[in-house]
């Protein structure tokens, strides 16, 4: 016999004699009590059967419930872990982001300062080969310019000698000096006969 079945005989057993008790009278008037008594086994059994018939789905229906409940509840904890993680991991990352950009401001300033002593050095560098060349180029010109002044006074000088000469040679006096000269050249020839 199924498990249900006696609970449905027990419970017939009792309304049965209620039922009986609740049937109307010859004279017609049915006992208050009675009527009472009926409604409530009627309302008993009625949300007793439905109790027992719906009790297996409910609680299913109720253990599912739960457990989605849980299921949310732990899902949002999960989440709202997560987010102070990530709340806490970005507040790290925001400090950490300031102290960063402070040692790229330092790098930066000093990486500049590098390069500027470097272009500085260069600077110099380039500034002495040029001083050293144009030093070069001027003492080129400036041996250059000597030479031809030196050339040009030269040139003044015999210019200014011919001219003085050609002043004061007259032609006696040019007449004098062939003597001179052949004179002199009359003895070098004896000088040399004689030795």
């Amino acid at each position: 016999m199924p498990k249900k079945a006696p609970i449905l005989i027990l419970l017939l057993a009792i309304s049965l004699p209620l039922a009986a008790g609740a049937a109307p009278t010859e004279e017609g008037d049915g006992s208050a009590v009675v009527d009472f008594l009926g409604k409530t086994v009627n309302f008993l059994l009625l949300f007793g059967a439905l109790a027992f018939f719906l009790a297996k789905p409910a609680r299913a229906f109720l253990q599912e419930l739960i457990l989605s409940i849980e299921k949310t509840i732990t899902e949002t904890q999960r989440a709202r872990k997560l987010a102070e993680e990530n709340l806490k991991a970005a507040k790290k990352r925001l400090a950490e982001l300031g102290d960063e950009i402070e040692q790229i401001k330092k790098d930066g300033e000093a990486a500049g300062q590098a390069e500027k002593k470097r272009i500085m050095a260069q600077a110099s560098q380039e500034g002495d080969r040029i001083r050293s060349f144009a030093r070069q180029e001027i003492s080129r010109h400036s041996q250059l310019a000597h030479r031809k002044l030196r050339k040009h006074a030269a040139e003044l000088a015999v210019s200014l000698a011919k001219s003085r000469i050609e002043k004061r040679l007259t032609d006696k006096l040019h007449s004098r000096l062939i003597e001179k000269s052949i004179e002199g050249i009359g003895k070098l020839y004896e000088d040399s006969r004689s030795g």
